[in-house]
Order: structure tokens, then C-alpha cells, then sequence
């Protein structure tokens, strides 16, 4: 009886700790959301100021990053961080 107690309580103990594991990461990733995105766009706007034709969403229009795909992306994310227009359409 004692053995199943203990085991059934490790069980329980290790499901709880992965969903509490869990909670943070994504509390953390939503905390610090700005800095993770500014943190992984800095190739593509520093290969923009360069000149140099980095990996920019507007390179497959041949823009160099500054197209209408860089343009559509930047209104979309920037609906996205502020909860969107309330009216199912992205802003412009």
C-alpha cells in the first residue's frame, strides 16, 4: 500500500510540475514577447540598413526587404501585438 501511495504520488507530482513547467515558459514567452521578436528580426533589419540583400519577406519581389510583403507583414504583426481592429480585419 505504501509503495502505490508513493508511486501514485510521484505520478501526480511530475504531471502537475510539466503543466506548472509549462505556465511559465509560455508566461515568460509572453512577458518578453517584444524582446524575443526584436531579438530574432535583427538579421533581417540589419542586413536591410547594410544595403546588402539579406533574407527580408520582400526579397521575393526582388525589394530588399522594403515591398509590399514587408509592408503587409509589418501591419500585420503590429495588429497582432496591439489585439488587432475588434473587427476581424488587420489595420492598415
Amino acid at each position: 500500500m505504501r509503495k502505490a501511495i508513493f508511486w501514485l504520488h510521484l505520478a501526480v507530482g511530475i504531471v502537475a510540475g510539466s503543466v506548472i513547467l509549462s505556465m511559465a515558459v509560455s508566461g515568460v514567452m509572453i512577458a518578453w514577447q517584444r524582446q524575443i521578436t526584436d531579438l530574432a528580426e535583427r538579421g533581417f533589419r540589419g542586413a536591410a540598413r547594410r544595403g546588402d540583400r539579406g533574407s527580408n519577406p520582400g526579397d521575393v519581389a526582388g525589394q530588399g526587404g522594403r515591398g509590399e510583403a514587408w509592408a503587409a507583414f509589418r501591419r500585420a504583426h503590429a495588429a497582432l501585438r496591439s489585439g488587432g481592429s475588434g473587427n476581424g480585419h488587420l489595420r492598415a
